[in-house]
């Protein structure tokens, strides 16, 4: 009897400095959005190039995704590695230093690199996303608000037939 082979989910990964605010919730938020999508087969991760391990989500960032009916409380920050990199279908960076550096760190990853306002259907391409960390709350807010606005914009390339990652 021949075994099935089973289709492997696209991983897409998110990476900004730490691992502890944004990259969460762009993760957190991105996994909601698929969910209420239905969108089959697409795997969600977040690292840091920082070398942070370990650390839970900022508070300020757990703040926001539960305002915004999500949670990222049970997040535990990694680093970018080679496997993760090899892995991942989409890389999609909050800077442009974050997408240099993978660019340096890991030239194979030069036609998976994105950064996230890339997915923007407002901003400008090369907006950064703002960092919150150590921040007021209205700093996390208006971090969020990018992100969401560019995780809007990918979900739309998930789903049409022309995006990146379209089968």
């Amino acid at each position: 009897m021949k075994k099935k082979k089973t289709r492997e989910a696209t991983l897409i990964l998110f990476v900004c400095a730490g691992n502890i605010c944004r990259s969460p919730l762009a993760q957190g938020y991105l996994r909601k959005r698929i969910k209420e999508e239905h969108i089959p087969g697409v795997r969600v991760e977040s690292a840091g190039i920082l070398g942070i391990e370990g650390k839970p989500a900022s508070e300020g960032a757990a703040m926001i995704a539960r305002s915004n009916d999500f949670h990222i409380e049970d997040h535990v920050s990694q680093s970018l590695t080679p496997d993760l990199i090899e892995r991942s279908k989409l890389v999609i960076v909050m800077e442009d230093y974050q997408k240099d550096y993978v660019l340096q760190t890991y030239p194979e990853s030069k036609n998976k690199i994105f950064l996230l306002q890339e997915f923007s259907r407002l901003a400008p391409s090369t907006l950064p996303v703002i960092d919150p960390y150590g921040r007021d709350p209205e700093t996390y807010r208006l971090s969020f608000e990018q992100i969401r606005e560019g995780v809007e914009g990918l979900i739309d390339h998930l789903t049409s037939t022309t995006g990146p990652i379209a089968p």
